[in-house]
């Protein structure tokens, strides 16, 4: 939320560059525009300040797996077979949040075994953390 602040009050936001051990600034351009699910969860601030609220929808299974499917080939990461996908979004609850993380989690498993295919073992493993 701090960001957002930012963004809001400055219509910049700082981040720290921890290879140049700097901080930098990003101007932000109008419109802003922010996604919710639900915008009573958003502080009066906010709605105040902002452009535009989109109000999504929860993502089904089949764009969850697309989700992971994409960041696997952003990733450039061979995967095991399509019920590895699956297998992920159910291990998540089909929380996106949970998912990201549980994918990273796997990557890093995967990776320790100097390995470039994530399996539904590192996924297992993962879930155990």
């Amino acid at each position: 939320l701090k960001t957002v602040y930012e963004v809001i009050a400055h219509g910049e936001y700082t981040i720290n560059n921890s290879i140049k051990k700097t901080k930098e600034i990003v101007a932000v351009h109008k419109p802003v525009i922010m996604t919710v699910y639900d915008d009573r969860k958003l502080p009066d601030y906010f709605t105040e300040k902002i452009t535009h609220v989109v109000h999504i929808e929860k993502y089904n299974s089949e764009q969850l797996r697309l989700a992971i499917l994409q960041r696997l080939k952003y990733c450039q990461i061979e995967y095991e077979n399509e019920n590895l996908l699956q297998h992920i979004v159910i291990s998540a609850d089909s929380d996106l949040s949970c998912i990201i993380r549980l994918l990273k989690n796997a990557i890093t498993i995967m990776l320790a075994d100097n390995r470039r295919t994530l399996t539904i073992k590192d996924v297992k493993r993962a879930v155990r953390f």
